[in-house]
């Protein structure tokens, strides 16, 4: 079941490769992120054990964006939406949405 999740995951991903562009886009470059440039409520979710995305972006974001959250998880990777922490991920999500008054 895990394994048609996933591939359900990556054909979702591939129908919109603008945020796959984004992604590499921000790997490789400027992200034209700075200080204070992002004044929306915003949730940072990361986990230190992603091997793609050094747990210090996360940082440097909670840093630049004021009052952002920086929510740490412990899903053991980049996929951090998927698998056993899902449910725990659209909880965290939902709430900060809710506390922040956008729904």
């Amino acid at each position: 079941q895990q394994m048609a999740e996933l591939t359900e995951m990556s054909l979702t991903c591939a129908a919109a490769p603008a945020g796959i562009q984004n992604d590499w886009a921000i790997m490789v470059g400027e992200n034209g992120i700075s200080e204070g440039s992002i004044a929306c409520p915003t949730l940072i979710i990361h986990d230190r054990a992603d091997p793609l995305v050094p747990f210090a972006h996360a940082e440097w974001s909670q840093r630049c964006i004021p009052d952002s959250r920086l929510l740490e998880i412990h899903a053991g990777g980049h996929l951090i939406w998927y698998g056993r922490y899902a449910n725990f991920m659209h909880q965290q999500r939902v709430e900060f949405l809710r506390e922040s008054g956008i729904v």
